[in-house]
């Protein structure tokens, strides 16, 4: 449900309540300005907003590098091998055609 403030002011019980089963969004000049929402899905933002911010990928690999660290770990890359492109194969091929064409 949607609320003026004056009207929010006026029916702040009445609000709590409301909230309690769906969020109330609280306007001022037709703009949204707050919303009210129950104790119960206040924890459940809580909750996901600290899994959220628990782990991101560089904290993992900074975690990942400092344990391969400590163990001596090295890491082994293979030389790297040219491989078959197809496109610029295609395009070789295109343009030997449009010379043969020329002729």
């Amino acid at each position: 449900m949607h609320w003026k403030i004056a009207e929010a002011k006026q029916e702040l019980s009445r609000l709590v309540r409301a909230a309690a089963s769906e969020p109330q969004w609280i306007q001022n000049r037709d703009v949204v300005v707050a919303v009210v929402i129950g104790a119960d899905q206040a924890e459940a933002f809580l909750d996901w907003q600290k899994r959220r911010d628990a782990e991101t990928l560089a904290a993992a690999l900074t975690e990942l590098g400092e344990i391969a660290a400590t163990d001596d770990y090295v890491l082994e890359i293979p030389a790297r091998a040219d491989r078959a492109n197809a496109l610029t194969t295609s395009v070789r091929s295109r343009a030997a055609r449009g010379k043969r064409r020329a002729r």
